[in-house]
């Protein structure tokens, strides 16, 4: 999320990088039940840095099981983080969408023990900044493959090696003024002597040789005292130096041991880049078609053009070929009235036939019941006669053997 910050200015126009707290606090804009989160972050009276804010509002968005879904929504609306982040930003790239999706995995791990109340959220973390593997990649992981030792890493050792040699030139001046000043005090013990010997034979010393052995000798403690508190104070850099160097050494330890990762990722980086490089290709040629196409809408927009002028003029023809036609239907009107009145004298006479018809389609329908009637007579007719004529042929063939019978018994 801090990759592609914007750099604001401050009233004296110096530029200060950013943190990402007030892209979270947009997030209570979007989602309401963030907004007790923001307000819990801001009630922490020992965090006064945006950067541990941000930090203490993603442990409470982590706990609540949120986490995820503050984030899909807050990289949905890119209108409202165009405000914060520069263009090439990965929150406004198309892959931050997989980060999300990623984050869902984080709802199944319970953790409710976040010690909220931690000074140390104000400070920067010891962990690698991966910012800088987004701008230079490549670059890093030439330095990084390199068996030399980062800059900042030999800054501290030279300025280690400097304090060394301070501290070893400080001890050989320290133990030169002890000599020294066991040498005058041997001195001065020895002029003592030498005056009280000197006392009963009342000769006077130099006047001059005591104060000045004296002067030198506190001359010579003050320097011996301000030696040894330079002395402590180098000591105190040198155990800072160590305890820097040994922090740098073992986060060059975690950087080396976090090597194979990072090239994994510069390698996905550098296939994303092909990718998108071959994107980019096949977009070239889809607008290079778009403007032939776009061409292509333009030419036959110009012979459109040229076809609605033809059309205007057409129209301006049928607007005057309209206007005689109004003419001549003014004219038809007075003629369409006599045919009106011709037309209901056509409805009188068509009623009176359509009633003339009406009787004579009863009188035909009365006449085709007859004639059905007569049909079903003239049929039980034939069927009569039918019958009639076999029992007649029944009857003669009777008699006929009734006269052969007769015949019989006469004989």
């Amino acid at each position: 999320m801090s990759h592609g910050l914007k750099m604001r200015k401050n009233i004296l126009g110096v530029t200060s990088s950013t943190s990402v707290w007030p892209v979270l606090e947009v997030v209570q804009s979007l989602r309401p039940e963030a907004f007790e989160i923001t307000k819990s972050v801001k009630d922490l009276a020992h965090i006064r840095s945006s950067a541990g804010k941000a930090r203490a509002w993603l442990r409470l968005a982590f706990m609540q099981k949120s986490l995820a879904d503050y984030f899909t929504v807050l990289i949905d609306r890119k209108d409202l983080l165009i405000e914060f982040y520069e263009e090439g930003a990965f929150m406004l790239s198309e892959e931050v969408t997989a980060v999300g999706g990623l984050l869902i995995g984080l709802n199944v791990i319970e953790c409710n023990d976040f010690n909220l109340r931690d000074d140390s959220l104000d400070h920067q973390l010891n962990v690698i900044d991966m910012r800088h593997y987004f701008k230079a990649t490549q670059s890093f992981c030439e330095e990084t493959e390199d068996d030399s030792e980062p800059p900042d890493l030999k800054d501290v050792l030279d300025q280690k090696n400097y304090l060394e040699e301070m501290n070893r030139s400080l001890m050989t001046r320290i133990r030169n003024l002890k000599k020294r000043l066991n040498q005058l005090e041997h001195d001065k013990n020895d002029s003592s002597f030498e005056v009280l010997d000197s006392s009963s034979e009342a000769v006077p010393s130099p006047p001059d040789t005591p104060p000045m052995n004296g002067l030198a000798a506190s001359a010579l403690k003050e320097e011996i005292e301000s030696l040894k508190h330079v002395n402590n104070e180098m000591e105190t850099a040198m155990k800072c130096m160590e305890k820097d160097i040994h922090e740098k050494q073992d986060t060059i330890i975690s950087i080396r041991r976090q090597l194979e990762d990072i090239k994994t990722i510069n390698i996905q980086l550098f296939q994303k880049n092909k990718q998108s490089e071959s994107d980019l290709k096949e977009k070239d040629n889809k607008i290079m078609k778009q403007d032939q196409k776009i061409a292509c809408c333009l030419k036959t927009v110009s012979q459109l053009e040229g076809k609605v002028k033809t059309m205007e003029e057409k129209k301006n023809a049928l607007e005057e070929i309209k206007m005689q036609q109004e003419k001549e239907i003014l004219q038809t009107r007075g003629e369409t009235s006599t045919v009106e009145a011709e037309l209901t004298q056509e409805r009188e006479w068509r009623l009176s036939l359509k009633k003339l018809v009406d009787d004579q389609q009863a009188e035909m329908t009365r006449l085709q019941t007859e004639l059905d009637e007569a049909k079903q007579n003239l049929n039980e007719y034939h069927r009569l006669r039918k019958e009639y004529l076999v029992l007649q042929k029944k009857c003669s063939e009777y008699e006929l053997s009734l006269e052969e019978v007769g015949n019989v018994i006469q004989m």
